[in-house]
């Protein structure tokens, strides 16, 4: 990240200082204000036609994608805060090698990476084509469900290979796993399992898709941060970039 094309725009705080070899009582450090907190303005935020749908390729850093949207790499935070990034080793998608070393450090052994994180639902429809289970929800390997289609004035089942009332004496395990009395996994047919390395690379490969701010209003969100950054008068103003902090030795307090 251009740290310093970023940091130029936060004020300035006096703050007091905590050397032992100050020279005075009030004697200060002036630091930047890294509490202010730079945002989109709402009444842009919330139309969609700012934005540009993006799905990044490869492993770009913000850096390149401003120097491709706006031909300057040192606007690199406008693509991090347009995207509500704060913190960027968890927020955005990893490169291949990074990414490998992140799923051996939580998982250790390569064999766990294909071991059950948990199951998931293929989407179910009615005669009318109306969604009755989605895409992608997490469930038990054992689910099942039936329901009266309207349209065929049937019973429609999902998962035909699983009786609704199953045996008391089967057993679930944390990732969802259920096995029978003699042991055996339970899996219905409309049911996916999914690794430890599915989910941890669908999780990364979410991240690449961000929304880009259009060069047109590159200018006012700027200009808006610019303002966002100016302190008002209070007690502690000395100007528009900087601000004084409370001193307890100058009152004891």
């Amino acid at each position: 990240m251009a740290v310093r094309s970023y940091f130029r725009y936060f004020p300035n705080l006096d703050y007091v200082s905590r050397q032992l070899d100050r020279s005075s009582n009030d004697e200060y450090v002036t630091v930047k204000n890294i509490f202010k907190r730079p945002r989109l303005r709402e009444d842009i935020a919330s139309v969609a036609t700012v934005y540009e749908y993006f799905t990044i390729p490869g492993n770009l850093r913000p850096d390149e994608i401003a120097d491709r949207q706006y031909g300057d790499p040192n606007l690199d935070w406008v693509i991090l805060i347009t995207n509500n990034i704060q913190n960027y080793q968890q927020d955005w998608p990893m490169d291949d090698l990074t990414f490998r070393k992140y799923l051996l450090d939580k998982y250790g052994e390569e064999e766990n990476l294909y071991k059950i994180h948990h199951y998931e639902t293929s989407a179910f429809e009615d005669g009318f084509t109306r969604t009755v289970i989605p895409d992608g929800l997490v469930v038990d390997s054992n689910y099942n469900i039936s329901v009266y289609d309207q349209k065929t004035n049937q019973e429609l089942k999902f998962n035909d290979n699983i009786p609704v009332e199953q045996s008391p004496a089967a057993t679930v395990d944390l990732h969802g796993t259920v096995f029978d009395e003699n042991g055996e996994v339970i899996l219905g047919t409309g049911i996916t399992p999914i690794t430890n390395y599915k989910y941890e690379f669908d999780l990364n490969e979410q991240k690449k898709n961000i929304i880009i701010l259009k060069n047109q209003y590159l200018g006012v969100f700027i200009d808006d941060m610019k303002k966002i950054m100016r302190y008002e008068e209070s007690s502690q103003y000395v100007t528009d970039s900087l601000k004084q902090g409370y001193n307890p030795r100058l009152t004891g307090i």
